[in-house]
């Protein structure tokens, strides 16, 4: 039997829709441009501790870093080193700042 593994993200994205949908099932389907094509179709059910647990992770993040950030914009005083080019630039070089900021955080109360 074919199973989605939980650390795949797209496992994360479908507990999630499920959820915020409370929707009890969902049918993830595969296919693939192989030769000769195929498809396989999965069915996955809500995991309701799994989605608790990531909401509540979602949660402290938020609380712990995104709205301290927002309060000093403390990211936005550091340097940036090239201009992005990209939307995707643009969020990963502010994850980039962020986990930066966040080790640096770390460090500070040690």
């Amino acid at each position: 039997m074919l199973k989605l593994k939980q650390n795949h993200r797209y496992y994360t994205q479908v507990q999630l829709q499920m959820y915020l949908t409370e929707s009890s099932y969902c049918d993830f389907v595969v296919y693939t441009k192989c030769d000769p094509p195929s498809m396989v179709i999965v069915r996955l059910n809500l995991d309701l501790d799994f989605c608790k647990t990531l909401l509540s992770k979602c949660e402290s993040f938020v609380k712990d870093h995104v709205i301290h950030e927002l309060i000093t914009q403390k990211l936005n005083s550091m340097p940036v080193t090239q201009e992005p080019t990209s939307t995707t630039e643009t969020v990963n070089q502010m994850t980039s700042r962020l986990h930066g900021a966040f080790a640096q955080n770390q460090n500070m109360g040690e």
